[in-house]
């Protein structure tokens, strides 16, 4: 079933809800985060309070503008009747907890959109740094030259077949946190 919310014919609609969403998830994730290292809270505290409440904000905005389509968050109850929906909104409230409880500004928020088994909208919210990535305008690539590739992995858990994918690609490998990782390393995907 198709949501309620205006898309347009273009599905920019789509793109709007998706980069609000993850905005305003990242926003509440900087406040929430604030507070709670005002009032003392331990990091296990701050992981989970930020995973729960991003996740809570970005299912009932995504049921509010679209109460049809179906939502898989990471955070929420895998409910697989989303498998024989039409549209489906895949989340990750809050991508890189760890470093989001250390203090660090590399974590994102993920708001996507698949139609038909196909993705078709994405945004990345990188509240860190005061960026958003979404679909609706991708950056250009530059040419890559004589620069060599560079793939990014977990700073903390790359796994083991990333480096074999990096030789044969002849890839340098770059450790980052997760919203590092989204908003610099890979944006132009060389060195």
């Amino acid at each position: 079933m198709t949501g309620t919310h205006d898309r347009g014919h273009d599905g920019s609609g789509d793109h709007v809800v998706a980069s609000q969403v993850a905005v305003e998830a990242g926003q509440l994730l900087v406040s929430l985060r604030d507070r709670l290292i005002r009032e003392g809270a331990e990091r296990s505290v701050l992981a989970a309070e930020g995973d729960r409440r991003s996740h809570e904000l970005i299912a009932a905005s995504l049921a509010a503008s679209h109460p049809h389509d179906a939502v898989l968050s990471e955070e929420g109850a895998n409910d697989r009747t989303r498998l024989h929906e039409q549209r489906v909104w895949v989340v990750d409230p809050l991508d890189g907890t760890r470093e989001f409880a250390e203090g660090r500004s590399d974590w994102a928020v993920h708001v996507a959109l698949v139609v038909e088994h196909h993705p078709v909208v994405g945004a990345v919210a990188l509240p860190g740094d005061g960026l958003v990535l979404d679909t609706s305008r991708p950056p250009v690539v530059p040419p890559a030259g004589d620069r060599r590739l560079r793939l990014v992995v977990s700073r903390t858990r790359p796994p083991e077949l990333a480096r074999s994918v990096a030789e044969r690609l002849g890839a340098d490998l770059i450790g980052m946190g997760s919203g590092r990782g989204q908003g610099h390393g890979s944006r132009a995907g060389r060195s």
